[in-house]
């Protein structure tokens, strides 16, 4: 399911980009998937009405929690999320992060039967992010 990370193109030393395989869908996931995900992850998969769009869901997110463990050394049923305060209105329906971990930034996003994770550490200084950035490309 989860491949070698591959590194940006720019910025090799700092995002790291995986492309995870939901395909062929299973008809159903097993059971340790349920087990990594949190209960908010466990409802929205409840809420698919097909079964398929369903074990997609919970792939993209098992495989997601398995490469951010995997970077910060902890338990996959350990990674804990919230929603980034809304840029719009300040509500905290925003992005998906890192519970608690200001260090690392992530991304999830699939279309069809493939999802893609990627992952770097977070950069105060965006200054900084460019002349690494530029003296690695």
């Amino acid at each position: 399911m989860i491949g070698t990370p591959t590194r940006a193109y720019g910025a090799p030393d700092l995002v790291e980009t995986w492309l995870v395989s939901l395909a062929p869908p299973v008809t159903r996931e097993p059971g340790w998937w349920w087990d990594l995900l949190d209960a908010e992850e466990t409802a929205r998969a409840g809420r698919w009405r097909r079964p398929a769009d369903r074990v997609r869901y919970v792939a993209r997110h098992v495989a997601l929690r398995l490469i951010l463990a995997e970077r910060l050394g902890v338990d996959p049923a350990t990674v804990a999320f919230e929603r980034a305060p809304c840029p719009l209105c300040g509500e905290l329906h925003g992005r998906p992060q890192l519970r608690d971990r200001d260090d690392v930034h992530f991304s999830l996003s699939s279309t069809g039967d493939v999802a893609a994770v990627a992952v770097a550490p977070a950069v105060s200084d965006e200054l900084a992010l460019r002349r690494r950035t530029r003296a690695v490309g």
